[in-house]
């Protein structure tokens, strides 16, 4: 639900120039019905991802397209899909490996310490774990021209596309 109305799909075309304040405002007015404190993370971890998304952007000057962010009501999930135009990025550089479990990963390791001190504290490394951590089904691809890649490829990678599946029942 949106507001007072029912969709099974909503699409938010998000402009880099966009305030983060004015976006959760917008966010905050998604109702899922999924249970308040659930709902919550999935804010939490949707901000996550769509403010990377508008930061690769800006640094890449991808200014032509909107970051996309789709909330779909599907019938074991609610699907949230956030898809850029900021180049993608070599998933070797995050703090972690993407491919050990999020509960596993380590936030007070020297791998995290030093990700935080390469970026002067402007990136945590958490947008796509809190992801994975609160998502019950989690994809990261990358595309070209509209097209899912077969991972990411420098100067050929258009952008990211984050996928979280939430239970309606959990």
């Amino acid at each position: 639900m949106y507001k007072t109305e029912v969709y099974r799909n909503l699409i938010f075309n998000i402009s880099e120039k966009a305030p983060l304040n004015a976006i959760l405002k917008y966010l905050n007015l998604v109702n899922s019905g999924i249970p308040a404190e659930k709902q919550e993370n999935i804010i939490y971890s949707t901000m996550e991802l769509v403010n990377n998304s508008l930061r690769a952007q800006r640094e890449t000057g991808s200014h032509e397209k909107p970051v996309k962010l789709r909330f779909s009501a599907e019938d074991d999930y609610l699907l949230i899909v956030v898809k850029d135009c900021g180049g993608g990025f070599e998933t070797s550089l995050l703090p972690y490996d993407m491919n050990t479990p999020a509960r596993d990963v380590d936030l007070e390791s020297t791998a995290f310490q030093r990700y935080r001190e390469r970026y002067s504290y402007n990136r945590f490394g958490m947008g796509l774990l809190t992801a994975r951590q609160m998502a019950d089904l989690f994809t990261l691809e990358f595309h070209r021209k509209g097209k899912v890649m077969n991972g990411y490829q420098k100067g050929r990678t258009e952008g990211t596309i984050v996928t979280m599946g939430i239970k309606w029942y959990a």
